[in-house]
């Protein structure tokens, strides 16, 4: 766990592939619990159950659009919840303990427009 002034962020690996980091108190310093939580979360999936992967996790409330991609992450996805903290446990306690997921990149929204 590294400190960063008052924000801290947690770095774990995931069944030992790539390591990835998520910030523990997001809604402070980015001001989003005003609006809800939005992130963008691009994932990796074993080889050949991509389909599986999307159709699991399209089942989840919290997942508002996913489609597969072609190129570096195989998943797209649009996650949302009331806070910060929701977001963190929705990533890291549903969609990453999908078997299949290798890894993931999370993508917090800050400012929308249009």
């Amino acid at each position: 766990m590294l400190s960063l002034g008052v924000k801290s962020l947690a770095c774990t690996a995931s069944s030992g592939y790539m390591a990835s980091c998520w910030y523990d108190i997001m809604s402070e310093m980015f001001q989003i619990d005003r609006v809800g939580s939005r992130a963008y979360l691009m994932i990796n999936c074993e080889s050949g159950s991509e389909g599986h992967v999307l159709d699991e996790i399209s089942t989840f409330p919290e997942i508002k659009e996913c489609t597969l991609t072609i190129g570096r992450h195989d998943i797209l996805a649009l996650v949302e919840a009331e806070t910060a903290e929701e977001l963190g446990y929705i990533i890291a306690s549903k969609i990453r303990r999908i078997p299949e997921i290798r890894c993931t990149t999370t993508l917090v929204c800050t400012k929308a427009g249009l």
